[in-house]
């Protein structure tokens, strides 16, 4: 059985606070509401309230109970259903851990399965949400911001193991030390493995995040948000490629659904 905790920032509140889950469809009416919904092992009953309460579309919950192979992001109207990884990395080996996300226009929605790498996502986004001096000037775009933020600055201590791998296999080929051909592969078939969870797909994520910016107008000039941007819009194929080559401005932005929907 799932658990599910809903947390919520009104224009009058100092910080964002968790409420009881009876609340969810009074607070949904109040367009002044910022409401933060997080999921964990999701089942039937969490499933028939998304229905119940959001309406989102049967394709996008049928997607919530199963797992994913690549980075998604769909546009249903009023709302995005995104699919991202965290990235974790045990010992010597990475493993991607998926996040799934419903984004309207005073809402945020996670669901996981409670990795590690995902719950530490979830817990640095909310610090630096409840911190932000732009949460109530953008609202609940800011919490989308402080998300992927976090989630990117994940694929950086994953990007300097990788090198670090790297470069223990390049020195041992030098020393011609026995069994590096092996860790070779190995370290092949693991970044194979994130081409497919971090590759953006074309045509969907173009769509999206190639809309207009401007509840995120004021995050477009920093360097923090360009690593965001990275993730959304990198051309790129592997995820150092993805992490340290931007290519693009343009950000995800809930204010232009009905744009990107068109």
């Amino acid at each position: 059985m799932g658990t599910m905790r809903l947390i919520v920032d009104d224009p009058g509140q100092a910080r964002p606070m968790e409420v009881g889950l009876e609340r969810l469809g009074e607070l949904l009416k109040d367009r002044k509401s910022r409401l933060w919904l997080d999921i964990s092992d999701p089942g039937e009953a969490e499933v028939a309230l998304l229905r119940r309460e959001f309406g989102f579309h049967e394709l996008a919950l049928e997607d919530v109970t199963k797992p994913h192979e690549r980075t998604r992001c769909d546009a249903y109207g009023s709302y995005y259903f995104v699919v991202v990884y965290a990235a974790e990395h045990a010992g010597k080996t990475f493993v991607p851990r998926e996040l799934n996300l419903f984004w309207g226009e005073n809402y945020f929605v996670t669901i996981h399965r409670r990795p590690q790498a995902v719950l530490a996502v979830l817990d640095e986004a909310r610090r630096r949400w409840e911190h932000h001096e732009g949460r109530k000037a953008y609202g609940i775009a800011c919490l989308a911001y402080t998300l992927f933020e976090s989630l990117v600055d994940g694929y950086f201590t994953v990007q300097d193991r990788v090198r670090e791998q790297m470069e223990g296999i390049e020195e041992s080929i030098l020393t011609g030390t026995e069994g590096t051909a092996a860790d070779l592969f190995k370290l092949r078939k693991e970044l194979l493995v994130c081409r497919g969870c971090w590759r953006r797909p074309a045509t969907s994520w173009r769509r999206s995040c190639g809309a207009s910016a401007r509840s995120l107008t004021g995050y477009g000039r920093t360097s923090r948000m360009s690593r965001i941007t990275r993730f959304t819009s990198s051309q790129s194929s592997t995820p150092i490629e993805t992490c340290s080559a931007p290519r693009s401005t343009s950000t995800f932005s809930p204010r232009s659904i009905g744009s990107a929907s068109s």
